[in-house]
């Protein structure tokens, strides 16, 4: 029997993040299907490693980026590749058209127009290719939008490729909303970030843990362990230009010092690895001190949620960090900068502990840490409901990727 052809696209790698909730999609699809092949093209333009991704079984890693002319993208859509000018996107219809199931990744949002409209061209092309040559197609939660009224044409494409798609999920309710706000809300269901399904081998990592001896010992030092990601938005595309680095930076180091003064010890928690890299960012706040402690970046997604749940609390400018933390059970302070972030925290009843980032201080920061250290209890108790309530959304997941992965392999678009 030949064996099955399934490929994640559109996945981003070299963040903890987006690790997570990757490779708890590839995890199910072996439960389901545990002779397929499985490949994952990455939106990279430098090869990626495959340590980490490669866990019980073999995955092909393919980097793949491009940026395609508008009228080339249609031409090499159509022929499949078989005529045009990029390369790159000939590469990547030609993997599309050995696939029997295509999902797409999950993830941040990548359509919206906060992007050009070519980068838009390019995460859409798996879509148009399922739909054009009936491929079934899986959206595996990512987050989606925002759109804007003012593009007419674009929404009225958008509209049309999302609303023909059976399995189309999205991980908070935002993205559903923005969907509807075009009119391609009818197949979208709402789940949560494919991070909450898997499951963590706690035995494993804490022996990892207490190998790392500076570390466990760092731990052991101090009662209470902070743990804090940051970032300074020079990559956000919403951000870069609105000069926030300086003022991010004056509000963590002031931050960083009110917690060493009030005894915490601090675990400061990269969420970027191989082709990226906030370890020597986080270098420049750590300044030498030793009430403060790097975690080491090439530690997995798993490990990084075994040591929060080691934690007293979490600050987190990283989405991931947050989710972490909620998967996790351990309180959380975050920063919000982005809609998904936003609409998580809002789901989760947590909002009045977050810090949107145009508000960020030192003082805010420790107003905000010093109300959660006090309802300590009641913000567990709603951590204690709401994990009750994510995992049944996780549930939906695994449910429908079994479904869709038992199906025909003909697609029936709308």
């Amino acid at each position: 029997m030949k064996r099955e052809n399934i490929v994640l696209v559109n996945a981003h790698w070299s963040n903890h993040g987006d690790e997570a909730a990757v490779l708890a999609v590839i995890e199910e699809i072996w439960n389901w299907k545990p002779d397929a092949r499985v490949s994952v093209i990455i939106k990279d333009k430098k090869k990626v490693k495959e340590s980490i991704i490669v866990k019980k079984r073999p995955v092909r890693c393919i980097a793949n980026q491009f940026l395609p002319n508008p009228a080339d993208y249609v031409v090499q859509l159509l022929s499949k590749g078989r005529i045009g000018r990029n390369p790159a996107m000939k590469r990547f219809l030609a993997l599309l058209g050995k696939a029997d199931f295509i999902i797409y990744a999950p993830g941040g949002s990548v359509i919206n127009d906060r992007f050009w409209w070519r980068k838009q061209l390019e995460y859409m092309l798996p879509l148009w290719y399922a739909r054009l040559y009936r491929k079934p197609l899986y959206i595996a939660s990512p987050s989606i939008g925002p759109f804007e009224a003012k593009y007419k044409i674009r929404n009225f494409l958008r509209r049309r490729l999302f609303s023909g798609i059976p399995y189309l999920f999205v991980r908070e309710r935002m993205s559903y909303e923005f969907l509807k706000e075009i009119g391609a809300a009818g197949n979208a269901r709402v789940t949560i970030d494919s991070a909450f399904c898997s499951e963590v081998d706690t035995k494993a990592q804490e022996e990892l843990f207490y190998a790392e001896e500076s570390l466990s010992a760092f731990m052991e030092r101090y009662p209470k362990v902070v743990g804090v990601t940051i970032t300074e938005l020079d990559w956000n595309v919403k951000y870069k230009d609105k000069n926030m680095a300086q003022e991010i930076r004056n509000a963590m180091q002031g931050f960083l010092e009110f917690l060493q003064r009030s005894g915490y010890g601090v675990i400061l928690i990269p969420q970027l690895f191989e082709n990226q890299d906030d370890s020597s960012l986080l270098e420049t706040y750590r300044g030498g001190k030793e009430t403060v402690f790097i975690l080491n970046q090439a530690y997995s997604s798993d490990f990084q949620q075994y040591l929060i749940s080691r934690l007293y609390l979490v600050v987190g400018m990283r989405y991931h960090s947050n989710i972490f933390s909620a998967k996790m059970g351990v309180p959380f302070l975050p920063v919000i900068y982005e809609e998904k972030m936003e609409s998580f925290v809002r789901e989760a009843e947590l909002l009045n502990y977050a810090v949107y980032v145009e508000e960020i201080s030192a003082a805010s920061l420790e107003e905000h840490f010093r109300r959660i250290v006090d309802e300590q209890d009641a913000y567990r108790e709603i951590l204690r409901r709401k994990r009750a309530e994510w995992a049944k959304r996780a549930e939906i997941t695994k449910k429908s990727l079994k479904e869709f992965l038992q199906k025909t392999r003909k697609s029936k678009f709308l």
